[in-house]
């Protein structure tokens, strides 16, 4: 039996009588590469109960130390040895097995059946997560002129569940088929070190798509559903419709970007075969330039490598068609004349090795070898320009909307503290109310082209959306307020519009750095390997950054207290001598959020690794990361008071904490010796089944009298083992 989650894991269990009992079984395997040649044989003594005259056994055969690459096979088989001493002791073997690692093409073949599979499940997971939108908008307006919740609409939320149960399975569905896609091409062909960089990106786009928060509001609705009220229903309606717009952008987002990376994968596949079809056409040549070299032989060579080039030229098609299928397209050059060149060339050369004329087919297949390396060359050049063009010009799309974030934080700020200092009788607050309605407007504009450009960018964090998200239903919300004149709730709404915009203005930042990095990288030769973008975040220098953060924010809460405005000036109101109306949030206070909003995010990165690793410590940091939240939001605010200084010195004290734990660790980590052993994950349902077994045989040793002969043991042990589990 395979593993279910290790592809190079078999399970076997068998069982053998003699009427002598057994001196020794063994497992025998051996490497057979895809040229023939064979490895150094592995033999494996298996433990047996050699006193029984029948008796099963059970093996556990991991592939991994044979390093199988695409088109290996390995030969296996099982011999045991009776303990006849009287007459010699004679074997006997199972019959001779194999396990084949895939060909390049099965590989192949099998890549783009789950990328179809992969694809269709997205498309239907974004049509159900719309008909979730017009169910939710459809009971949305049933609830408005209804007082309590009757049993039409909670048989509406049960459908509404169910659909978003749906959609929850399909993306687990996605993921794991994704998952296996990508663990069997690692394991046995050789991948681009960015291509790999960019599906584990992906793949934890896929893990994110489905958000805790969301799973938790789901099973939150399910349990309330016995005693649903009216206020209730309309909150749980709200949220759904908030995260089922998320969601449902996620879902299309990531199938663009999947669409992208397959084509990027199946680009520099086609380049592969090209250079290796390149060196068999050259190794042709020379063969036909060897006066004793067989014609007929060359002739059916230079036909399979037309054959294989005809593959080919239908995969660039292919190709062709995906780029076109792409929301935006990318530039790559018309190479169909090239290709019918190369083809004439090859078809040509083998005309005339059918005519015995080496000498001319020769020069026909020198012709042909150019001809394949000059597409290879364009096929590069495409692969170059594909990702060079797309980071310069994604680039400065990401400069320019984060320079539209920071307009419209400065200018919603402005809003909110003009609202505050005026009485809602004000003639003015109209005006007021049409300078919000103008940011939400140009809150759709960011919004509309950072979608189209997360759908290009993998470096930006899958919370994009759900900032995004956030900024128009709090700007919405904030409408809805003025409108009533309700200036408090007003301004508490613009408040958490500003701070999800200044969360998204800092992804947009981190995302900008990674790329740059990136092309610094490229551009000096050396591999983006995973995990090289960003360093381990440490609990140490976290708390320099903190201590002067600390600092900083102690000198400007004394410069506060003695009259002086952010920024240094005093008198001055907030946003004067600023262009571009951009005041009311300094500059200083800016930075300050920033840098803890990045000391923040160091330690959210942090608590991963931990949790990841099975260190533990990830509560306390998940609670430190809260206190941190809390102090962006008083910067933002301007409300840097005494209780804020002391959680700041908190927030200092865990940090040293967490420095001495790492410390700690760290020198358990170096003390620790650990004895090397092939140990891997295994199933254990085989192993209970197993136990049942080795049990049974207990149970069969224990009532078997020494005294019977060999004929009445093996029919006690028949009996045994014929009785079912």
């Amino acid at each position: 039996k395979p593993d279910s989650t290790d592809i190079h894991t078999l399970y076997f269990n068998g069982d053998v009588k003699d009427d002598y009992g057994f001196s020794r079984l063994v497992f025998f395997s051996q490497l057979v590469k895809e040229d023939g040649k064979r490895g150094e044989p592995i033999i494996q003594e298996i433990p047996i109960n050699k006193s029984l005259p029948q008796t099963d056994f059970f093996h556990v055969w991991n592939m991994s130390r044979y390093g199988l690459q695409s088109g290996d096979r390995i030969d296996y088989y099982f011999e045991i040895w009776d303990n006849d001493g009287v007459n010699g002791s004679k074997s006997a073997r199972t019959q001779k097995l194999e396990f084949k690692a895939p060909t390049k093409n099965e590989l192949s073949e099998k890549e783009k059946e789950s990328n179809e599979d992969i694809k269709e499940e997205l498309k239907e997971s974004i049509d159900l997560a719309k008909e979730i939108r017009d169910d939710l908008e459809a009971l949305k307006q049933k609830m408005i002129d209804k007082k309590t919740v009757g049993f039409q609409e909670k048989k509406m939320l049960e459908k509404l569940l169910e659909k978003q149960k749906k959609v929850q399975n399909s993306i687990k569905k996605i993921k794991q088929e994704n998952e296996q896609k990508n663990k069997l091409q690692k394991e046995f062909s050789k991948q681009d070190e960015q291509l790999i960089e960019k599906q584990k990106m992906l793949e934890e786009l896929f893990e994110k798509v489905m958000s805790e928060e969301m799973k938790e509001m789901l099973a939150e609705i399910e349990k309330m559903m016995e005693e649903l009220k009216k206020d209730e229903l309309e909150k749980a309606l709200e949220n759904m419709e908030l995260s089922n717009e998320e969601l449902e952008k996620e879902l299309d987002r990531n199938l663009e970007l999947f669409k992208q990376l397959e084509l990027e994968k199946q680009l520099a596949d086609a380049k592969e075969k090209l250079d290796e079809l390149k060196e068999k056409q050259k190794d042709l040549k020379e063969k036909s330039e060897d006066k004793k070299s067989n014609t007929e032989e060359a002739q059916k060579e230079q036909e399979k490598l037309n054959e294989e080039f005809d593959e080919l030229e239908k995969e660039l098609e292919e190709i062709k068609k995906k780029n076109e299928e792409l929301e935006e397209p990318n530039k790559m050059e018309d190479t169909d004349s090239l290709e019918e060149q190369i083809k004439e060339d090859m078809k040509d050369s083998a005309e005339k090795l059918d005519k015995k004329n080496k000498k001319d087919a020769s020069e026909s297949q020198e012709s042909a070898e150019e001809k394949i390396e000059e597409l290879s060359d364009k096929l590069n050049d495409m692969q170059m320009q594909m990702q060079s063009q797309a980071n310069a010009e994604n680039m400065e799309d990401l400069r320019f909307l984060l320079e539209n974030l920071m307009h419209l934080s400065f200018d919603q700020e402005k809003v909110m503290q003009d609202l505050k200092a005026l009485d809602r009788n004000d003639p003015k607050y109209v005006e007021l109310s049409q300078i919000q309605k103008k940011l939400k407007d140009d809150a759709k504009i960011i919004e509309d082209s950072l979608f189209a450009l997360s759908k290009r960018v993998i470096q930006l964090q899958f919370i994009v959306n759900k900032e995004i998200n956030s900024i128009n239903y709090n700007m919405d919300k904030a409408m809805d307020y003025l409108g009533e004149r309700q200036t408090s709730q007003a301004n508490n709404r613009q408040q958490l519009s500003m701070t999800s915009i200044n969360n998204l203005a800092l992804i947009l930042d981190q995302a900008l750095q990674d790329m740059q990095n990136q092309m610094q990288m490229q551009g000096s030769g050396k591999c983006s390997k995973p995990g090289n973008g960003k360093p381990k975040p440490s609990p140490g220098s976290m708390k320099k950054m903190q201590e002067a953060l600390n600092k900083q924010m102690e000198a400007l809460k004394k410069k506060m207290q003695n009259g002086e405005k952010p920024g240094g000036e005093k008198g001055k109101k907030p946003g004067e001598g600023k262009p571009g109306g951009m005041g009311g949030m300094s500059k200083e206070l800016a930075q300050m959020a920033a840098k803890q909003a990045a000391i923040r995010q160091a330690l959210q990165q942090m608590q991963e690794q931990l949790e990841g690793e099975g260190n533990g410590g990830g509560g306390q940091l998940k609670k430190l990361g809260e206190l941190m939240e809390q102090t962006e939001t008083n910067i933002v605010n301007k409300r840097i008071s005494n209780e804020t200084i002391l959680r700041q010195q908190e927030i200092l004290t865990r940090l040293l904490e967490s420095e001495k734990a790492e410390k700690e660790r760290e020198k358990e980590e170096k003390r620790e010796s650990k004895e090397f052993t092939e140990e891997f994950v295994r199933n254990q349902n085989n192993f209970l089944e197993y136990n049942k077994r080795k049990e049974k045989e207990i149970e069969l040793l224990r009532t078997l009298p020494p005294s019977f002969n060999n004929f009445y043991k093996r029919k006690v042990s028949e009996y045994f083992n014929n009785i079912e589990q």
